[in-house]
Parts: structure tokens; sequence; C-alpha cells
């Protein structure tokens, strides 16, 4: 959902208004909304959101998380709007397309955790397409195929 493009971004928090109520109602008839539900982020926005939130969180604590919790998106994107593009950048070590969409990117991910009762945000090291070659390689390769891949 999340695009590197502002007006892809402006299309998905549209698309997220919309029909915010059909995301409801489909987690009410599979009776998901009185369970504890967890969101997969995957890609540079969440890695970053976390290692952003592992830094404001490293005050209190010396463990680095590989979760990250709805409750501080509120408070990195306070930190991300009070700065220019350019002290994203510096603060935060952002690239300059990075320090461009991360708001739209956390506006997107604050109405989803809004519309869905979420728990935890996981971000794992591995990223979406690690895990379809993943898939795919085991599903077209027997056990006696010799695969060399830092994931497997």
């Amino acid at each position: 959902l999340l695009n590197d493009c502002k007006e892809d971004s402006d299309l998905t928090h549209s698309y997220l208004y919309r029909h915010q109520f059909d995301i409801t109602d489909f987690l009410d008839q599979k009776k998901l909304l009185s369970q504890e539900l967890y969101i997969i982020g995957t890609g540079g926005n969440f890695r970053r959101l976390l290692k952003i939130a592992n830094q404001m969180n490293r005050k209190n604590s010396r463990v680095e998380s590989s979760n990250l919790s709805p409750s501080i998106l509120p408070q990195i994107r306070f930190e991300m709007q009070t700065r220019s593009i350019k002290d994203r950048m510096l603060d935060f070590a952002l690239k300059k397309d990075q320090a461009e969409v991360i708001i739209p990117a956390l506006h997107i991910i604050e109405m989803l955790v809004d519309i869905i009762p979420v728990q935890s945000i996981i971000v794992p090291k591995a990223s979406l397409v690690d895990g379809m070659l993943k898939e795919l390689c085991q599903s077209n390769f027997n056990e006696n195929s010799q695969l060399i891949h830092p994931l497997f």
C-alpha cells in the first residue's frame, strides 16, 4: 500500500477512507475484531519508522525491538512534521526520498491502525520479496536441490 510517490500515497489514503467500513465489516464477519491483531510491515518506510522508534525509546530501554507500537506513531509524526526535509535527513539519517515520503506514509499507517485494532506492527528483517523467493524455491525444488541464499 505504501508507495514512495505522493500521488500514490494520496490515492491510498483516499481508498482507505472510502473503504474503512468495508474493512471493519470484513474483520467483524471473520470474528477478528475480538482477537489481538498484528500488522506485518515490510519495506523501507516500516524499517525506517522502527529504527526511529527504537532511537526514541533508547532513552528508556537498551533493547531494540522488532515490533513497532502504534502508540508511538503520532510522536514520530510530530517529530517529523516539525522539521524541514533537510533536517529530517540530518536528524534521522534519511535519504532525500525517504524524508519526503515518511509523513504521507505515517498518515496512511496511522489511518490503518485507527481502522484496525492493531496490537503491534511486526517489522521483520526479511522483506516481502525474500519471503516470496523462499516460497517459490520451496515449491519448485526438492529437498536434494542445492540452494544458496542467505535466508535458507
